[in-house]
């Protein structure tokens, strides 16, 4: 059975309840990695100078304390399989739903209205809905 590795266990820390709850119950089925949970204010500003985000500190999902956004990736990593992406991003939403957790994912901010302010794919992006 897949578990987590020290650096993610220290993004999963960060991270709301609701996403703890969600990421313990998906690694026991799907190998990933946390990328990020928490994002400070200094490197949050840093991805809103170079595009990485549409929002500046503190409006991102990440700067809350606890984090309402996470960033995962499926193991082993290779950011060009889209396949395995769209697999596992339906892997993540499906099991979310299953738990009644309502999140977003970053693949399909195109087609949600809730989140306006997101106009590019972001595909390791998961978000809790506001």
């Amino acid at each position: 059975m897949p578990r987590f590795g020290s650096d993610s266990q220290r993004q999963l820390a960060t991270l709301d309840p609701l996403l703890q709850q969600l990421l313990n119950e998906a690694i026991k089925t799907f190998d990933f990695k946390i990328l990020e949970g928490h994002r400070g204010q200094e490197k949050q500003h840093a991805c809103f100078l170079s595009g990485a985000s549409k929002l500046d500190w503190p409006h991102g999902a990440h700067n809350s304390l606890p984090a309402r956004a996470v960033d995962l990736a499926p193991c082993p990593v290779d950011w060009k399989d889209e396949k395995r992406w769209h697999y596992f991003i339906g892997f993540m939403i499906g099991l979310a739903q299953g738990m009644g957790i309502d999140i977003i994912s970053g693949h399909d901010w195109d087609h949600d209205n809730d989140l306006e302010e997101h106009s590019f794919q972001d595909s390791p992006h998961l978000e809790l809905r506001k």
